[in-house]
């Protein structure tokens, strides 16, 4: 067998076996093309501090997102990261106005772990002169989702959805979806997306209060009520920090299996927000005071299960939107307004309290 027979069969050889490597490991999601096999072999070596999803500096990485009642465009106009942003546009006379960044074999961006970050983070402009409400959704593999509720302010928003929160219902090792998506709308919806990524914890500047604010000392509640009943509650909260903020108390009672959605959706869901009687303003540090008595009437048409009593501090004048100088570790900007944290560890999304309904 001469030479040049020998290098074509060796190199049939080889072609075949990586023809049968990729066609294997593709479905599997892990290896897309070399470039994406190279890129996953160095994020096993090394994760960056900050993952990026989507700068939009391009115009080839719109090809990547999934508009749905909407229109997507590259603008110069509020970039953030590079010289261009997205500019989203919801109609409002579509049906699923989504936008929609989704690979099932790879992740979004070709980024499937998103484990060991600790927020998704983008930054909107809302060029809009009233406050607008966006939902973001991340799905895993297996089909687990969690929706969160963002309220923009018009101009800049610094949006962070804390991965902790989310990682409770989906496999963080395994995102493949994530959908920007507008509600209910009366007239057409324009905001500019910029600078998409995921986000390790990073240094604050110094001066900014690092941990949570709040301590939940007592509550004290029913545990096992029903229908029809007033129900008495009481809270004992301190502040570790004095604060020249008057925050105001929420109260929220939800059905558990409606944990998943936001309150709007929610089909059992009691508001008993309150206004402290002493201002937080006068509150000392390290003292604690009294939320309460609360009277909460349970609806005849409840039905039985668990409940939660999900309550904390939060501020009424600030709409969600990214306070500067506040630290991301004392303040959950989810939802419509930022809330205050607890440090007590045992709570997890302000759930301070379970009860049993039975008729």
């Amino acid at each position: 067998m001469n030479r040049k027979i020998k290098i074509l069969i060796a190199g049939w050889f080889i072609f075949s076996w990586a023809v049968i490597v990729i066609f294997t490991l593709k479905p599997l999601g892990v290896i897309k093309t070399l470039g994406d096999m190279r890129k996953n072999i160095s994020r096993l070596i090394y994760r960056p501090e900050v993952l990026n999803l989507a700068d939009f500096d391009k115009q080839s990485q719109l090809s990547a997102w999934l508009a749905k009642g909407a229109g997507i465009g590259l603008s110069p106009e509020h970039a953030r990261r590079a010289g261009y942003s997205a500019k989203v546009t919801y109609y409002a006379g579509m049906p699923m106005r989504s936008l929609i960044l989704e690979d099932y074999d790879f992740g979004p961006s070709g980024e499937r772990d998103w484990s060991g970050y600790r927020a998704l983070k983008v930054n909107i402009y809302n060029p809009n002169k009233a406050r607008e409400v966006l939902h973001i959704k991340v799905k895993d593999s297996s089909g687990r989702e969690k929706e969160n509720e963002i309220s923009l302010m018009p101009g800049e928003n610094d949006v962070a959805v804390l991965l902790d929160d989310i990682g409770q219902f989906v496999d963080l090792k395994n995102i493949v979806y994530l959908n920007f998506f507008a509600g209910q709308l009366r007239e057409d919806m324009r905001i500019y997306l910029d600078d998409l990524r995921l986000e390790k914890e990073r240094a604050e500047p110094a001066g900014i209060l690092k941990r949570p604010q709040v301590k939940l000392i007592a509550v004290n509640y029913p545990k096992q009520v029903k229908n029809k009943e007033t129900i008495k509650l009481s809270f004992s909260i301190e502040l570790n920090k004095a604060v020249s903020v008057d925050y105001k108390f929420f109260i929220h009672i939800t059905e558990r299996g409606e944990l998943r959605k936001p309150p709007a959706k929610r089909a059992r869901y009691i508001n008993a927000d309150q206004e402290p009687w002493i201002p937080t303003s006068r509150w000392s540090a390290g003292q604690a005071y009294e939320i309460g008595p609360v009277f909460v009437y349970i609806p005849e048409d409840s039905p039985e299960g668990e409940y939660v009593i999900q309550a904390g501090l939060f501020n009424p004048n600030s709409h969600g939107a990214y306070q500067k100088g506040s630290s991301y570790g004392m303040m959950d900007f989810r939802g419509s307004y930022p809330r205050l944290r607890y440090v007590n560890r045992n709570i997890r999304d302000y759930i301070v309290a379970r009860f049993k309904l039975k008729r």
